[in-house]
């Protein structure tokens, strides 16, 4: 190989280098243009689960605190059931229209009664349990209302001196009840009845 031949194939490679350095630098760029939409990419995943992960924990606090609300609501229901009964233990309730049946033991007369209405609900409402706060995962009791709805008289019998024919007495027990938050408000009614003698 002579100097000529040398120089040629010197001048060539540091060709071929320089174009090789050329490509190496454009490849750079190209790479970190791609790290940067892959991250961008992976960003908006995280930010999608994490929305949709507080989402979903917000839906089922929810759905417990709704829960809570139903389950005193349904507390009171049976509550205020029991208390028609007690109220048959010591005599026949008279249905009557005024605020003292706030307390235990009578039933309001249903022309009276406004349980959806907010202050008249709660100046009439008797509370579930005893004085105290009896549910602790509720923000307040529940409280009921019992209102007489009709008595049937049985037909078939004829009243005495001791008082009406026997019949059937017909109530409304309605319930109301706040969950965990008092956002949350269940409404519940069951109608009871109670066959008596006279």
């Amino acid at each position: 190989m002579n100097l000529l031949e040398s120089i040629s194939a010197t001048t060539s490679c540091a060709r071929n280098k320089c174009k090789g350095n050329r490509a190496r630098s454009r490849q750079r760029g190209v790479t970190l243009v791609m790290s940067l939409i892959f991250l961008l990419l992976l960003t908006i995943l995280g930010v999608t689960a994490i929305s949709t992960s507080t989402l979903q924990e917000k839906m089922s606090g929810n759905l417990r605190d709704q829960d809570v609300a139903f389950q005193a609501a349904e507390s009171a229901l049976r509550f205020g059931e029991l208390a028609v009964n007690q109220m048959w233990l010591t005599g026949k309730p008279t249905p009557i229209s005024i605020p003292s049946c706030a307390n235990a033991g009578c039933a309001w007369d249903t022309d009276a009664t406004n349980p959806l209405d907010d202050i008249w609900w709660s100046a009439s409402k008797q509370e579930y349990g005893g004085s105290g706060k009896d549910l602790p995962e509720t923000t307040a009791d529940p409280g009921y209302v019992v209102e007489h709805l009709a008595h049937v008289e049985d037909t078939g019998h004829r009243g005495d001196r001791y008082g009406a024919p026997p019949g059937t007495e017909y109530y409304r027990i309605t319930a109301r009840a706040q969950g965990t938050t008092p956002f949350s408000e269940s409404i519940l009614e069951s109608t009871y009845k109670i066959q008596h003698k006279n």
